[in-house]
């Protein structure tokens, strides 16, 4: 009998003690853990100091201090309720019958899935860094974009002219100018031709292929070159950068024709035939070389 009186007493999770009923139990618990269970209440309301086990019973305890209609407040009318569930009610009010959420800060619509990402747009917290540069981003995709232009990869070609962009933002602001060409009234015209142009940046650019006018000048050997992008690209050659490789074996140039050339080795052409022998050659340097063989003969 007193086995099984044993096997039904309530036991004490804290001290190991059994009691008969609930009542003489939570009576120990209060008497003789009292103290104990305070320390390990972890969250203390910031009125009254009376600590609770978890958070959610402190924000319960927290709406006897500020009224039950504080804890939940409509972002669209600023009324409160006291659950959310209350508030999600409420805003049903505000929805519509599209059932889309309204941004009350630019008007936007989305469904409640999108709207908290969309309200991150609003928000001063920029959550995701490069780890390259540390610049910082409100969106994981605008992180993604941005690391595009560490990695050098410009995957948005502009239909136009095949001009390449890092970001999709700077290939629009590059498509706006090929709009403002076509319907503009393009005043720049060349004199030569029937070429006309926006900007007279561009009609000085342009001319140059009739005058054969080289307007940058190398600063380290005075070599001028007809464009820009032409004169950067030689500086590789002074500085000792080579940062086009090839994609088959990797070899490095300073220079991207370098790399076209060095790929015919790849593909095993030889587009470089002796006039006189047939013979074929894969760089145009080699073919000039083997020319000279059949001077000397002739000339024997």
């Amino acid at each position: 009998m007193f086995v099984h009186i044993k096997e039904n007493l309530l036991k004490c999770l804290q001290c190991g003690r059994r009691f008969i009923s609930h009542n003489h139990l939570k009576e120990h618990v209060d008497i003789v853990h009292g103290r104990l269970n305070e320390e390990l209440k972890a969250f203390e309301c910031i009125y009254c100091e009376k600590r609770y086990a978890t958070n959610s019973q402190l924000q319960e305890h927290i709406k006897l201090h500020l009224g039950t209609n504080s804890l939940y407040h409509c972002i669209y009318c600023e009324k409160r309720y006291a659950t959310n569930s209350q508030l999600q009610e409420h805003i049903k009010l505000h929805l519509g019958a599209n059932n889309l959420y309204h941004c009350p800060k630019c008007n936007y619509k989305c469904t409640k899935e999108h709207f908290e990402l969309h309200m991150m747009n609003h928000s001063d917290d920029k959550l995701f860094e490069c780890c390259e540069c540390g610049k910082r981003f409100t969106h994981h995709s605008s992180l993604k974009n941005h690391m595009l232009v560490h990695a050098g990869v410009k995957p948005f070609e502009c239909p136009q002219c095949s001009k390449k962009f890092t970001q999709r933002g700077n290939l629009n602001t590059h498509l706006k100018q090929h709009v403002l060409e076509t319907i503009s009234d393009k005043p720049f015209l060349c004199t030569l031709c029937e070429f006309k142009c926006a900007k007279k940046s561009h009609l000085k650019q342009h001319m140059t292929v009739h005058t054969g006018e080289r307007l940058y000048d190398c600063i380290l050997c005075s070599k001028k070159f007809l464009t820009n992008a032409s004169l950067k690209q030689h500086m590789f050659v002074h500085t000792g950068e080579k940062p086009f490789p090839c994609p088959e074996c990797g070899k490095r140039f300073s220079q991207r024709g370098n790399v076209k050339t060095h790929l015919i080795i790849h593909s095993g052409a030889k587009p470089f035939q002796c006039p006189h022998c047939g013979k074929g050659f894969t760089q145009k340097g080699n073919l000039k070389t083997h020319m000279s063989v059949h001077v000397e003969l002739k000339s024997l």
